[in-house]
């Protein structure tokens, strides 16, 4: 299993090796190998596929009005952990073990986002590049982060959340372009 202490002490980017797939690679230091992937097997839905290391989950958003987000590990129909979101875009992560976790967007004009822990402490920074045709993030784990046991998991999901959230957005304006 990819560790905590695997991600830490190293650059990590999120890249998208190709423009017409939704794959994600993140890449850790100068290694062109990525230490984690997160995929979409269908163009439309919320339904992705994340892998670290031999860990690998589902995410997938649940619901109409009031959606919520779901990780389970892959294979699995039971749970690990919810994410309820916010109107603004914050959210908090619950998982079955009891801990949660604050996603939080922060700075108007260039948006970065956090995974905060239960002291209000950024645990996982995630800055956003969005190109022509591809996006990508800059993550940066803070606070001790080696000593989490979710860190794997807030890295993937946190980078779910923002691919997701340019989705909505993309769809947004070509709603209100019409």
């Amino acid at each position: 299993m990819l560790g905590s202490r695997d991600l830490a002490g190293r650059p990590l980017i999120w890249r998208q090796p190709s423009t017409t797939k939704e794959e994600y690679a993140l890449l850790a230091g100068d290694d062109p190998a990525p230490v984690a992937t997160l995929r979409w097997p269908k163009a439309m839905g919320s339904l992705a596929e994340a892998s670290a290391g031999d860990s690998a989950w589902t995410f997938k958003r649940v619901g109409f009005w009031r959606t919520t987000g779901t990780i389970r590990a892959a294979g699995t129909e039971t749970d690990q952990a919810t994410f309820d979101p916010r109107w603004n875009g914050d959210g908090v992560l619950a998982l079955d073990g009891g801990a949660t976790y604050l996603w939080h967007g922060s700075h108007v004009w260039n948006r970065t986002y956090a995974w905060l822990n239960a002291h209000e402490q950024e645990v996982v920074r995630f800055d956003p590049t969005k190109g022509m045709l591809k996006s990508s993030a800059t993550v940066e784990p803070l606070v001790d982060a080696t000593r989490l046991p979710d860190l794997p998991l807030l890295v993937l999901f946190g980078w779910y959340l923002l691919v997701m959230g340019n989705r909505d957005a993309g769809a947004a304006t070509v709603m209100g372009a019409s």
